[in-house]
Order: C-alpha cells, then sequence, then structure tokens
C-alpha cells in the first residue's frame, strides 16, 4: 500500500511537457529523407548535412510573464505555480542561449538559483522593474562584453557579444522588450535597436530576439490594440537585418503566432494557440546567420501554457 501511495505521489510531482514543438521538431528531423520531393533536388541532403553539425546553435527567446502581474491572473497563473512549469519547458528545450524577457528580481533570482550550474546568467545588478537576462551555456560560450538600455525603470535592451568556443567566432546577441500600451515609445526602443546596431559597425554575426509586441496590421481585427507591427519590422529590414522564419532552409514548426489567447476577440491568456500571424516574439539576424528553422513551442505542463507567451526557438549557424 505505502508503495502505491508513493508511486502516486511521484507520478503527480513529476510534470512532463506535453504537445511539444521541439519534440516535433527532433521527429521530423529523424524523418527528412522522407520531404525529399518536398525541395528541389540535392537541397533536403544540405539541410541534414548542416543540422547534424555540432556548430549549430540553439536559441530560445521565452518571456515568462512578470510575477508582479499576478494580481491580474487566477490563482493557478501566478508565478509560484506556474514556475514548476516554466522550469520543464525551459529545460525540455535545451538551449544554448536564452532570452527571457518580463523577470522581476524575484524571477532574476529563481532563473540563477535553477540555471546557473549549466548557464553564464547574464543580467544587471540594479533592480529594475524588468530584467532581460540572457542565458549562455558555459561549455560552449565565452561572454566578452555586455551593456543595457533603460526606459521607465525597465531595461529595455541587454546587448552582449560572446565568443564560440566550438568555432571561435564572435557573436552579437540583444535581447528584446519593448513597450507595450505606448506606441511611440515602442517605436522608440525599435530606433535605439537600430542605431546601436549600427554604432556597433553593424556586425554581420548578430541576431536580435524577444518580445517585440508587434501586431501586424490585420485591419480586419479591430479588437487587435496596435497596428504597428509592420512599422517595427521594416526599421529593422531596412537596418539590414531580415527575420529569421523567412530565411530558414528548412521550415516553420508550431502555432503561426505567439500569445496564448484564443482569437481576436479574446485577448484573455491561456486560452489558446493564439491569433494567426501575430508574432509578438520574433528573431531578426545579419547576413551571415543561417537558421535551419523557426518555431513555436506550444508545449505545456500539467495541461497548462506556463506562461502567457510561447516561447520562439531557432537553430542556426554562423557563415562567417
Amino acid at each position: 500500500m505505502h508503495f502505491l501511495i508513493s508511486c502516486c505521489i511521484a507520478g503527480l510531482l513529476a510534470a512532463s511537457v506535453t504537445d511539444s514543438t521541439s519534440t516535433e521538431v527532433q521527429t521530423i528531423f529523424s524523418q527528412i529523407q522522407d520531404f525529399k520531393k518536398k525541395f528541389p533536388k540535392g537541397h533536403q541532403e544540405s539541410v541534414q548535412e548542416l543540422y547534424q553539425s555540432d556548430e549549430k546553435i540553439r536559441l530560445v527567446s521565452y518571456n515568462i510573464l512578470h510575477s508582479h502581474f499576478d494580481r491580474q491572473h487566477p490563482l493557478e497563473h501566478r508565478w509560484d505555480l506556474r514556475k514548476k512549469g516554466v522550469k520543464e519547458l525551459i529545460e525540455h528545450m535545451d538551449g544554448d542561449i536564452y532570452l527571457f524577457q518580463e523577470c522581476s528580481r524575484k524571477q532574476k533570482n529563481w532563473i540563477w538559483e535553477h540555471f546557473s550550474k549549466d548557464y553564464l546568467i547574464v543580467a544587471g545588478t540594479n533592480a529594475y522593474f524588468e530584467n532581460l537576462p540572457v542565458l549562455l551555456r558555459k561549455s560552449r560560450f565565452e561572454l566578452l562584453d555586455t551593456f543595457n538600455l533603460c526606459a521607465d525603470g525597465s531595461e529595455r535592451v541587454r546587448y552582449v557579444s560572446i565568443k564560440d568556443k566550438k568555432t571561435l567566432k564572435e557573436l552579437h546577441l540583444m535581447n528584446v522588450h519593448t513597450e507595450f500600451q505606448d506606441i511611440e515609445k515602442r517605436q522608440s526602443t525599435i530606433d535605439r535597436i537600430v542605431v546601436t546596431y549600427k554604432r556597433l559597425n553593424s556586425p554581420k554575426n548578430f541576431v536580435v530576439g524577444g518580445d517585440m509586441n508587434a501586431f501586424d496590421p490585420y485591419v480586419t481585427h479591430k479588437n487587435l490594440p496596435f497596428w504597428d507591427g509592420n512599422l517595427c519590422h521594416q526599421k529593422l529590414v531596412q537596418s539590414g537585418l531580415f527575420d529569421l522564419k523567412e530565411g530558414v532552409l528548412f521550415g516553420l514548426f508550431g502555432p503561426f503566432g505567439t500569445y496564448t489567447n484564443s482569437s481576436p476577440n479574446d485577448t484573455t491568456p491561456f486560452l489558446g494557440e493564439g491569433v494567426f500571424g501575430i508574432y509578438l516574439d520574433r528573431f531578426y539576424g545579419a547576413e551571415n546567420i543561417q537558421p535551419l528553422f523557426f518555431g513555436v513551442e506550444k508545449g505545456k505542463v500539467d495541461g497548462e501554457f506556463p506562461s502567457d507567451h510561447m516561447p520562439i526557438f531557432t537553430e542556426f549557424l554562423l557563415k562567417g
């Protein structure tokens, strides 16, 4: 009897990720030879070779939902109950680099407690309302430089430059969270990203990612709060960057949106796989970034999304 009770308790405590996009990626790539006719001659073989390279880098961006907003959500969606699921999903995705948004000081300390063994955690020491930690796999990367850009007591951009120990190449990264309610401030943050990128001499090994609050102008969806996402996109593209999901060699995985509401008419989070085409979370890269795929992680833990955003992820190689 005691044994059965212990097994039941263990089963309840052991959370697992279900319906995972990351698992789907692994499955599809294990069967990639079956998709030869989907591409021009030789392309599938080239992609397969790149996917098997130990030089590829898995990048994950995840808005984990600020704990300060707990009072706006029912009990089951508050941080102290969600954090186990967030940890499970982070570990399940097995990233080489993580970009986190909406981290309170409490959440930043939690990240340090659970991930500092394997990851170098780059974050500010000031008590910002929001922090933008960047996690770098210790066995893979060396930190060269970092700085942040702040507004209204929160980090808006966290920049890091790193050295890849495998290829000895330098990589520049920006973790971004633009303002939500204020369109002018959001556009200003995008402008600062562009200016800073140019001040860095527009490095070719460069990726910017995060929660850009980019609502594209689907004017039939009048309940969307903003329509300025395409303006953000244009500014970044005109600076010499490209949307990574538009430059993949293989394919797109997961939902066609990154927020967990169910329809354009209902913005309540945790209910669904988002509104088609609304990618609040995005990656942009410079010319030496070669993404193999782009994914939105729709995995749940104990039947629930761990955050109101679904993580985005990609695997890419440095061409130069």
